[in-house]
């Protein structure tokens, strides 16, 4: 009858519950972008509401321009700042750009690099050994 095999402890026991990989949530990423739109939009409606209170003919251009240049910024800043925002959590989170001809995105941590890999838990033997000698070797009588 052979005997049952021991479960694993130490450092090769669980491969799996080693591996950490953090995902930030789409939560985070899209408050600052709504919060920064609001802000804008709610500077183009006072500047809309300036236009009404005041109805000088020289000022109502000036004023319906600043608040389309506002509204135009808060647009450009929604889509500029979202753009980068999603290539940077596709790059670092999914490793969707794997070519980095440049080297830019090579010094931040992707999903690939996280956690250990199976390289480091072979075990070394001295050259000119076999496996069952050191596999003998390292036995304890008990």
């Amino acid at each position: 009858m052979r005997k049952q095999a021991r479960p694993r402890v130490g450092r090769r026991a669980g491969f799996e519950a080693t591996k950490r990989v953090v995902v930030q949530p789409r939560s985070a990423l899209l408050i600052p972008a709504v919060l920064l739109v609001a802000v804008l939009l709610a500077v183009a409606v006072l500047l809309f509401l300036l236009v009404l209170l005041i109805p000088a003919f020289l000022i109502l251009p000036v004023a319906v321009l600043l608040a389309l240049l506002a509204l135009l910024a808060a647009l450009l800043v929604l889509l500029t700042g979202l753009a980068l925002r999603v290539l940077v959590v596709l790059i670092t989170h999914v490793g969707f750009l794997s070519i980095d001809p440049f080297g830019l995105f090579r010094s931040l941590p992707s999903e690939r690099t996280t956690g250990p890999t199976p390289a480091m838990f072979r075990r070394t033997r001295p050259s000119g050994t076999s496996s069952r000698a050191s596999a003998a070797a390292g036995r304890t009588r008990g």
